[in-house]
């Protein structure tokens, strides 16, 4: 239905909650979609629309645990008053000290939102939205190995078997959680999906970088799926994949480099990160001269003084990037140098 059609219904039964629950996840206005989740609420008890309004609070940036908005405290208010009392604010606080304390990323408040989304399926374990916040909120926080996510995650993907995103958050979360053959296969089925099926790309893409074209969504899954394949040594099909992307994305040109790496062809496979170096910004580029200095090493005799090169000038543009002085120091390990081996531990 429409937006159109949606005020016509609530025009006809106000009282009616889905409606306001349809029209606000069809509007593009944020503070309409907000206003039509709460007064959903308002109106009866609903997981639904509590959901619906977490997610697009996170799409729109909008969502500030340290100064929660208004409308946030009213919507989490009216839910109290169906039933969850105080404990989930309790326990989302200890989920996210656990997540936090254990986690590499700094992302507090998706800490906070896997405390609230699982109290959200404890209450309706069908709720789909909820699924897709908790499996959202669990990978941002690099959160591993987690039964609970997994479970919801698996039967979030079978209620939706046609669904790419279902297939492709549950993928990354194995991923993640070094599940990699399980992940593979709800990737593959995420990749089939997206180059078999005309249907655009399900909306809610925000944990992948909210690809918005077709084809930038079937770029996306191929990446995903051959990064996969690239951990499961299998690099042929990964840089058969990686063939079929874009060449001028640096993503391409990494990927398409370490699967020749690995098979041994390093002349193709330093072009490929060659191409990479011209493509990298600053957070990038030391890694990628580091893969330089790797490449050339493998190549012996001929690429020793190169590896040297790339290394010394990684250590020299990007003198706070540890690993530069880590590789060197093993270079010199293996050159035997022990100048090297100095400047690098030094």
């Amino acid at each position: 239905m429409s937006s159109d059609q949606f005020e016509q219904a609530i025009k006809i039964k106000p009282q009616q909650s889905m409606f306001w629950i349809g029209l606000g996840i069809v509007t593009i206005d944020p503070n309409e979609a907000q206003h039509c989740f709460i007064q959903a609420m308002r109106i009866e008890k609903s997981g639904e629309a509590f959901s619906n309004l977490m997610i697009r609070w996170i799409v729109d940036g909008a969502l500030d645990f340290d100064e929660l908005p208004a409308p946030f405290i009213e919507a989490l208010s009216l839910y109290n008053e169906g039933g969850w009392g105080d404990v989930p604010l309790g326990q989302a606080a200890q989920v996210a000290g656990f997540i936090q304390e254990y986690s590499n990323r700094d992302r507090p408040h998706s800490g906070k939102l896997y405390g609230i989304y699982t109290n959200a399926l404890e209450l309706d374990p069908q709720l789909d939205e909820a699924a897709l916040g908790l499996g959202t909120a669990a990978y941002q926080c690099n959160l591993t190995n987690d039964a609970f996510t997994i479970y919801h995650l698996q039967k979030l993907s079978e209620r939706n078997a046609t669904s790419s995103l279902s297939h492709t958050l549950l993928g990354l979360f194995l991923e993640n959680s070094m599940m990699l053959k399980m992940s593979e296969r709800q990737l593959q089925c995420a990749y089939r999906l997206l180059e078999e099926n005309e249907t655009p790309f399900d909306s809610q893409v925000f944990y992948m970088g909210s690809p918005s074209t077709r084809d930038e969504q079937r770029e996306k899954a191929r990446q995903n799926l051959a990064r996969v394949l690239l951990k499961l040594n299998k690099a042929t099909e990964a840089l058969q994949l990686y063939k079929s992307c874009d060449q001028n994305n640096i993503v391409t040109n990494i990927g398409s480099g370490l699967s020749l790496f690995l098979k041994g062809d390093f002349e193709p496979a330093k072009k490929y990160y060659e191409k990479a170096l011209t493509l990298a910004d600053d957070k990038t580029k030391p890694h990628v001269l580091v893969w330089l200095s790797k490449i050339a090493y493998a190549q012996r005799i001929s690429g020793v003084n190169s590896s040297l090169e790339y290394i010394n000038q990684c250590c020299q543009e990007f003198p706070d990037f540890s690993g530069g002085w880590e590789a060197l120091a093993i270079l010199g390990l293996l050159l035997k140098d022990e100048s090297i081996v100095d400047k690098g531990l030094n």
